[in-house]
Protein backbone atom coordinates (compact mmCIF):
# COMPACT_ATOMS: atom_id res chain seq x y z
CA UNK A 1 0.00 0.00 0.00
CA UNK A 2 1.51 3.43 -1.37
CA UNK A 3 0.04 6.44 1.24
CA UNK A 4 1.15 9.72 -1.02
CA UNK A 5 2.19 12.30 1.80
CA UNK A 6 3.36 15.97 0.95
CA UNK A 7 5.60 18.47 3.01
CA UNK A 8 2.70 20.07 4.11
CA UNK A 9 1.97 16.83 6.19
CA UNK A 10 5.03 16.86 8.21
CA UNK A 11 4.50 19.29 11.06
CA UNK A 12 7.98 18.90 12.30
CA UNK A 13 9.20 20.53 9.29
CA UNK A 14 10.48 24.39 9.78
CA UNK A 15 8.02 26.82 7.72
CA UNK A 16 10.61 27.75 4.74
CA UNK A 17 11.75 23.69 4.30
CA UNK A 18 9.58 23.37 1.02
CA UNK A 19 11.20 27.17 -0.43
CA UNK A 20 14.78 26.15 0.82
CA UNK A 21 14.25 23.04 -0.75
CA UNK A 22 13.40 24.40 -4.46
CA UNK A 23 16.49 27.20 -4.34
CA UNK A 24 19.04 24.31 -3.42
CA UNK A 25 17.23 21.80 -5.77
CA UNK A 26 16.74 23.61 -9.39
CA UNK A 27 16.02 20.23 -11.53
CA UNK A 28 12.46 20.10 -12.21
CA UNK A 29 12.28 16.40 -12.41
CA UNK A 30 13.65 15.83 -9.35
CA UNK A 31 10.98 18.64 -7.45
CA UNK A 32 8.46 17.21 -9.22
CA UNK A 33 8.84 14.19 -7.41
CA UNK A 34 10.18 14.81 -3.97
CA UNK A 35 8.54 18.13 -3.08
CA UNK A 36 5.31 18.38 -5.01
CA UNK A 37 4.62 14.60 -4.71
CA UNK A 38 3.87 13.83 -8.33
CA UNK A 39 3.84 9.75 -9.04
CA UNK A 40 3.13 10.13 -12.61
CA UNK A 41 6.00 12.55 -13.39
CA UNK A 42 9.55 10.73 -14.83
CA UNK A 43 12.70 12.17 -15.97
CA UNK A 44 12.21 14.16 -19.65
CA UNK A 45 8.60 14.24 -19.15
CA UNK A 46 7.64 17.48 -21.14
CA UNK A 47 4.20 18.39 -19.61
CA UNK A 48 4.64 17.85 -15.69
CA UNK A 49 2.13 20.65 -15.72
CA UNK A 50 -0.32 18.49 -16.63
CA UNK A 51 -3.25 16.46 -14.17
CA UNK A 52 -6.53 15.62 -13.18
CA UNK A 53 -7.07 19.10 -12.27
CA UNK A 54 -7.23 20.07 -15.64
CA UNK A 55 -10.41 18.11 -16.27
CA UNK A 56 -13.67 20.42 -17.14
CA UNK A 57 -16.39 19.30 -14.68
CA UNK A 58 -19.71 19.51 -15.93
CA UNK A 59 -21.14 20.34 -19.36
CA UNK A 60 -19.05 22.70 -22.02
CA UNK A 61 -19.15 26.47 -21.34
CA UNK A 62 -19.76 28.80 -24.47
CA UNK A 63 -17.29 29.44 -27.08
CA UNK A 64 -16.00 31.78 -28.94
CA UNK A 65 -14.26 30.13 -31.25
CA UNK A 66 -13.48 26.26 -32.40
CA UNK A 67 -10.06 25.09 -33.22
CA UNK A 68 -8.12 22.26 -33.61
CA UNK A 69 -5.02 20.60 -34.60
CA UNK A 70 -4.10 17.42 -37.06
CA UNK A 71 -0.97 15.40 -37.38
CA UNK A 72 -1.22 13.16 -40.53
CA UNK A 73 -0.45 9.53 -40.63
CA UNK A 74 -0.48 6.59 -42.94
CA UNK A 75 -2.77 4.07 -43.91
CA UNK A 76 -1.11 1.05 -42.12
CA UNK A 77 -2.23 -0.12 -38.78
CA UNK A 78 0.96 0.16 -37.13
CA UNK A 79 2.30 3.31 -39.13
CA UNK A 80 2.66 6.58 -37.56
CA UNK A 81 -1.07 7.41 -36.39
CA UNK A 82 -3.24 10.28 -37.50
CA UNK A 83 -4.53 12.69 -34.63
CA UNK A 84 -6.39 15.31 -34.29
CA UNK A 85 -7.74 17.66 -31.20
CA UNK A 86 -10.61 19.74 -31.44
CA UNK A 87 -10.88 22.54 -28.61
CA UNK A 88 -12.77 25.89 -28.07
CA UNK A 89 -12.48 29.34 -26.34
CA UNK A 90 -14.55 30.54 -23.98
CA UNK A 91 -16.42 33.86 -24.38
CA UNK A 92 -16.85 36.09 -21.43
CA UNK A 93 -20.29 34.91 -20.94
CA UNK A 94 -19.71 32.07 -18.72
CA UNK A 95 -20.20 32.18 -15.01
CA UNK A 96 -16.88 31.20 -12.64
CA UNK A 97 -14.24 31.16 -15.40
CA UNK A 98 -12.26 33.59 -17.55
CA UNK A 99 -12.18 34.35 -20.85
CA UNK A 100 -10.19 32.83 -23.18
CA UNK A 101 -10.00 29.52 -21.46
CA UNK A 102 -9.18 26.70 -23.67
CA UNK A 103 -11.47 23.49 -23.34
CA UNK A 104 -10.27 20.18 -24.96
CA UNK A 105 -13.81 18.08 -25.92
CA UNK A 106 -12.68 16.15 -28.93
CA UNK A 107 -9.97 13.47 -29.71
CA UNK A 108 -9.14 11.43 -32.79
CA UNK A 109 -5.80 8.77 -32.73
CA UNK A 110 -5.94 6.14 -35.48
CA UNK A 111 -4.17 4.25 -38.17
CA UNK A 112 -5.32 2.00 -40.96
CA UNK A 113 -6.41 1.98 -44.17
CA UNK A 114 -10.06 3.90 -43.82
CA UNK A 115 -8.08 6.60 -41.37
CA UNK A 116 -8.77 9.50 -43.31
CA UNK A 117 -12.18 8.84 -44.24
CA UNK A 118 -12.33 7.97 -40.39
CA UNK A 119 -11.10 11.40 -39.70
CA UNK A 120 -13.32 13.46 -41.73
CA UNK A 121 -16.31 11.75 -39.89
CA UNK A 122 -14.58 12.94 -37.07
CA UNK A 123 -14.00 16.03 -37.67
CA UNK A 124 -17.53 16.89 -39.44
CA UNK A 125 -19.22 15.22 -36.14
CA UNK A 126 -17.56 17.86 -34.37
CA UNK A 127 -18.60 20.59 -36.43
CA UNK A 128 -22.23 19.49 -36.40
CA UNK A 129 -22.18 19.08 -32.79
CA UNK A 130 -20.96 22.67 -32.00
CA UNK A 131 -22.51 23.98 -35.12
CA UNK A 132 -19.75 25.98 -36.43
CA UNK A 133 -16.17 25.73 -38.43
CA UNK A 134 -13.65 24.24 -36.54
CA UNK A 135 -10.41 26.36 -37.45
CA UNK A 136 -8.02 23.47 -37.75
CA UNK A 137 -4.00 24.14 -37.89
CA UNK A 138 -1.70 21.28 -39.42
CA UNK A 139 1.78 20.32 -39.91
CA UNK A 140 3.53 22.42 -42.30
CA UNK A 141 5.81 19.31 -43.86
CA UNK A 142 2.49 17.47 -44.54
CA UNK A 143 0.67 19.61 -47.13
CA UNK A 144 -0.41 16.78 -48.80
CA UNK A 145 -2.34 15.55 -46.19
CA UNK A 146 -3.62 19.48 -45.58
CA UNK A 147 -4.32 19.44 -48.99
CA UNK A 148 -7.12 16.51 -48.96
CA UNK A 149 -8.55 18.20 -45.73
CA UNK A 150 -9.03 21.35 -47.57
CA UNK A 151 -10.77 19.07 -50.91
CA UNK A 152 -12.97 17.74 -48.21
CA UNK A 153 -14.15 21.10 -47.14
CA UNK A 154 -12.03 21.95 -43.92
CA UNK A 155 -10.41 25.07 -42.71
CA UNK A 156 -7.02 24.12 -42.64
CA UNK A 157 -3.91 26.09 -42.25
CA UNK A 158 -0.44 25.04 -42.40
CA UNK A 159 1.81 25.35 -38.97
CA UNK A 160 4.38 28.22 -38.80
CA UNK A 161 6.95 25.46 -39.02
CA UNK A 162 10.70 26.28 -39.25
CA UNK A 163 13.54 26.04 -36.68
CA UNK A 164 12.54 26.17 -32.99
CA UNK A 165 8.93 25.45 -34.02
CA UNK A 166 8.32 22.63 -31.63
CA UNK A 167 10.03 24.46 -28.89
CA UNK A 168 7.83 27.50 -29.10
CA UNK A 169 5.05 24.77 -29.79
CA UNK A 170 5.07 23.08 -26.61
CA UNK A 171 5.81 26.84 -24.23
CA UNK A 172 2.20 27.37 -25.42
CA UNK A 173 0.78 24.34 -24.40
CA UNK A 174 2.77 24.45 -20.84
CA UNK A 175 1.97 28.26 -20.64
CA UNK A 176 -1.54 27.66 -20.57
CA UNK A 177 -1.25 24.56 -18.10
CA UNK A 178 1.00 26.74 -15.90
CA UNK A 179 -1.81 29.49 -16.04
CA UNK A 180 -4.84 27.41 -15.38
CA UNK A 181 -6.45 28.02 -18.66
CA UNK A 182 -6.02 24.59 -19.77
CA UNK A 183 -8.59 21.94 -19.50
CA UNK A 184 -10.38 18.67 -21.09
CA UNK A 185 -13.35 16.83 -21.00
CA UNK A 186 -12.94 13.74 -18.93
CA UNK A 187 -13.89 11.22 -22.31
CA UNK A 188 -10.23 12.63 -23.43
CA UNK A 189 -9.09 10.21 -20.49
CA UNK A 190 -10.46 7.10 -22.59
CA UNK A 191 -9.24 5.17 -25.82
CA UNK A 192 -10.85 7.45 -28.67
CA UNK A 193 -14.03 5.65 -30.06
CA UNK A 194 -15.96 7.04 -33.55
CA UNK A 195 -19.58 5.54 -33.64
CA UNK A 196 -18.80 3.13 -31.11
CA UNK A 197 -16.24 1.88 -32.48
CA UNK A 198 -12.60 1.82 -30.73
CA UNK A 199 -9.88 3.07 -32.17
CA UNK A 200 -6.26 1.93 -32.17
CA UNK A 201 -4.98 4.95 -30.61
CA UNK A 202 -3.92 5.99 -26.76
CA UNK A 203 -6.16 8.58 -25.09
CA UNK A 204 -4.99 11.94 -25.15
CA UNK A 205 -4.44 12.30 -21.36
CA UNK A 206 -2.17 9.35 -21.77
CA UNK A 207 -0.69 10.24 -24.73
CA UNK A 208 0.07 13.64 -23.51
CA UNK A 209 1.10 13.02 -20.62
CA UNK A 210 4.14 10.24 -22.03
CA UNK A 211 5.43 12.68 -24.29
CA UNK A 212 9.24 13.09 -23.13
CA UNK A 213 12.72 14.31 -24.14
CA UNK A 214 16.07 12.39 -23.88
CA UNK A 215 19.22 14.46 -24.41
CA UNK A 216 17.54 18.01 -24.61
CA UNK A 217 15.65 16.50 -27.68
CA UNK A 218 11.87 15.60 -27.73
CA UNK A 219 11.46 12.27 -28.92
CA UNK A 220 9.77 11.22 -32.05
CA UNK A 221 7.60 8.21 -31.55
CA UNK A 222 4.42 8.48 -30.22
CA UNK A 223 4.16 11.93 -30.63
CA UNK A 224 0.87 12.12 -33.05
CA UNK A 225 -1.00 13.22 -30.33
CA UNK A 226 1.24 15.88 -28.60
CA UNK A 227 2.06 17.92 -32.30
CA UNK A 228 -1.76 17.69 -32.88
CA UNK A 229 -2.11 19.54 -29.47
CA UNK A 230 0.88 22.35 -30.65
CA UNK A 231 -0.58 23.21 -33.57
CA UNK A 232 -4.34 23.54 -31.54
CA UNK A 233 -2.59 25.90 -29.22
CA UNK A 234 -0.91 27.60 -32.47
CA UNK A 235 -4.22 28.31 -33.91
CA UNK A 236 -5.55 29.55 -30.56
CA UNK A 237 -2.47 31.86 -29.81
CA UNK A 238 -0.86 32.75 -32.46
CA UNK A 239 3.13 31.47 -33.17
CA UNK A 240 5.59 32.90 -30.48
CA UNK A 241 8.54 34.69 -30.97
CA UNK A 242 10.49 34.22 -27.82
CA UNK A 243 12.07 36.68 -25.94
CA UNK A 244 14.89 34.02 -24.19
CA UNK A 245 15.01 30.60 -23.15
CA UNK A 246 12.23 29.28 -21.25
CA UNK A 247 11.52 26.40 -22.19
CA UNK A 248 13.02 24.73 -19.11
CA UNK A 249 12.91 27.83 -16.46
CA UNK A 250 9.76 26.63 -13.93
CA UNK A 251 7.06 29.53 -14.55
CA UNK A 252 5.38 31.05 -17.50
CA UNK A 253 7.71 31.21 -20.19
CA UNK A 254 7.97 35.26 -21.75
CA UNK A 255 6.22 35.35 -24.95
CA UNK A 256 6.15 38.21 -27.83
CA UNK A 257 2.24 37.41 -29.76
CA UNK A 258 2.64 38.43 -33.40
Amino acid sequence: TVIPSRISDNPHLPENYERLLRAVYTDDDWLSRMVEGRFDSFTGQVYRELSTRMEWAGSLPQFSKLVGGLDFGGAKAEAHKTAGVAAGLTTRDNPGIGENHLVRFSHFEHAGPTVHEDLWTWMRQNEAQQGRRVHWRADKTQMWGISLAQAAGFLVEPSHGGADSVDAGVGLVRRRMYDGTSWFMPDLRQVPRLNGRKLNGRSWYDAMRRYREEDGKFVKSDDDTPDGDRYLHEEADGFPTYTGPSRRLRGEPTLVMR
